[in-house]
């Protein structure tokens, strides 16, 4: 029993990071259950895209951390990776933010719709910057920013909201707007 415990005690980390993925096969019941657990083949747990400047390379990784390149990789896309909510990717340019669907490899495939930040408000402070994917997958926020006379930023920053659809199309929510000057 000793020998147990200590085994338990020395797994924990990776027990309480493989229980989200795996829960049934994450806490075995006797110390023949974890060499069998340890000795099975690693499962895919995610995805992993990694933009680049000659496109967006697509990692599978498995439940013991080991990453395969998904063949297609790289895949093309317009401007800067933004990420992925598992069935759309999402990517941004100075004007555009843009999405694409994801084939059930994690593939991305050609895009499906893209929008003009610059014909809704805020455009007035600058071009597109940086965008984050909310957790729920279903908002993109867009930070639009430039050098208008008043340093890196300028005189306001804006923090644009999009809304994707199941078709994967975008539209604009709303946007607020940030003075930069003290």
């Amino acid at each position: 029993m000793a020998h147990t415990v200590s085994c338990a005690v020395r797994i924990s980390t990776l027990t309480v990071c493989l229980a989200a993925l795996y829960p049934a096969t994450a806490f075995p019941q006797a110390a023949s259950d974890v060499s069998s657990a340890a000795t099975a083949a690693a499962a895919q747990a995610a995805y992993v895209y990694v933009g680049t400047t000659k496109g967006v390379y697509l990692y599978n990784a498995a439940s013991n951390g080991s990453l395969s390149l998904v063949s297609g990789s790289p895949f093309s896309i317009t401007g800067s990776a933004v990420g992925s909510n598992g069935k759309y990717f999402f990517s941004l340019g100075t004007a555009y933010l843009r999405s694409y669907p994801v084939a059930s490899n994690g593939a991305i495939k050609g895009q499906a719709s893209q929008i003009n930040t610059q014909l809704y408000s805020g455009s007035e402070c600058g071009t597109a910057q940086g965008a984050v994917l909310d957790h729920t997958g279903q908002d993109v926020y867009v930070q639009l920013y430039g050098d208008q006379t008043g340093g890196d930023q300028g005189q306001c920053v804006t923090l644009q909201s999009f809304k994707l659809s199941s078709s994967g199309a975008l539209s604009f929510l709303g946007g607020t707007e940030f003075a930069t000057e003290v």
